[in-house]
């Protein structure tokens, strides 16, 4: 991730916000949560460990589990990161 670090875009305004104002997961109210994508097309041997994840034979039960078999990327996977005062997250369709 150090390697693509600087490709961290914070995601500031009400429109991206993910939990409700006043909330236990608001954070400070100011601080955007912080993504990063493109991982997968980086250069070798960086973009590996991101690739191998999608298919590694341990993790398939979970991931079959989790998101049902022949499940298939959406969209491009993000990294997202969160600093001190940033929202909680919640995933989509999670409890």
């Amino acid at each position: 991730v150090a390697q693509g670090g600087a490709d961290f875009r914070e995601r500031t305004g009400a429109a991206l916000r993910n939990s409700a104002p006043d909330t236990p997961l608001a954070g400070d109210g100011v601080s955007g949560r912080r993504d990063l994508a493109g991982m997968l097309g980086w250069e070798a041997p960086y973009r590996e460990p991101f690739r191998q994840v999608l298919a590694h034979p341990r993790l398939l039960p979970y991931l079959h589990e989790l998101l049902g078999r022949g499940y298939r990327l959406d969209h491009l996977p993000l990294l997202i990161a969160q600093t001190k005062g940033t929202e909680g997250f919640r995933l989509h369709g999670g409890p």
